[in-house]
């Protein structure tokens, strides 16, 4: 009975994480749009570039997300010390806080490296965003998976 009790207990402490981690990584992705703002003003404003030329290094920063599915089959090709998700999660994180941290403190950086760094940021937001839609995902089914016999006694399937 004592050992039920820990598995169960051990059970609700990994469903914690897990939704801490998916809450915590939906929060992200909606609010990395607010240093964007900020960039758009400093590339017009403050270092003066051309709003055609803005328009081309918004797009040209925004190429990693293409890379999304291949990410997605890295992720589930190689676990990081056998763990699929939260590694890439974390990686993605680390090169968005150096990227943006970067750009913050660097008080007089060039359009080259800004470039850089924005790319970079972009990566990382997309290795975070695969990640974490897989981790949904996986959610998902695990939860339709232990109710599928509730779903087929109401005849809902």
């Amino acid at each position: 009975m004592e050992k039920e009790e820990k598995v169960a207990a051990e059970a609700a402490a990994a469903e914690a994480r897990r939704r801490l981690v998916i809450g915590v990584g939906f929060w992200v992705q909606g609010f990395r749009l607010f240093p964007w703002l900020g960039v758009n003003f400093f590339l017009k404003d403050g270092m003066g570039v051309a709003a055609s030329s803005l328009q081309i290094l918004q797009a040209s920063a925004n190429l990693p997300m293409v890379a999304k599915p291949l990410l997605g089959l890295l992720s589930d090709a190689v676990p990081i010390r056998g763990h699929r998700r939260l590694p890439y999660v974390a990686i993605g994180a680390l090169l968005q806080a150096i990227s943006w941290l970067a750009i913050a403190l660097w008080p007089a950086i060039s359009l080259p490296v800004l470039t850089i760094f924005l790319l970079s940021s972009n990566f990382g937001a997309s290795i975070c965003e695969v990640a974490n839609d897989a981790i949904v995902a996986e959610a998902g089914k695990q939860v339709t998976s232990s109710s599928g016999s509730v779903l087929h006694n109401c005849g809902y399937t």
